[in-house]
């Protein structure tokens, strides 16, 4: 699938959801933040967002390590 597709069908997820929070939810919410319209949508998504972000920094930090990390010579002896 391209990208086009992949943000219009997103986009369309995303209304749907809406919507139906709409219509169907009946919020108990604890604090005033829940009781806003598509705030788990947005939540998720920013969530998910971060998620990414922190896992990428931690990958080139931790995890990535330069080309003759273990050796440094040449083996083309």
């Amino acid at each position: 699938m391209s990208n086009k597709t992949v943000y219009i069908l997103s986009g369309i997820v995303v209304i749907v959801s809406i919507l139906l929070e709409i219509l169907f939810v009946h919020h108990h919410a604890h604090y005033w933040w829940q009781s806003l319209i598509a705030f788990d949508v947005f939540f998720g998504f920013f969530g998910c967002v971060l998620i990414i972000i922190v896992s990428k920094a931690a990958g080139k930090c931790f995890i990535q390590r330069d080309e003759n990390y273990y050796g440094g010579e040449d083996l083309d002896d």
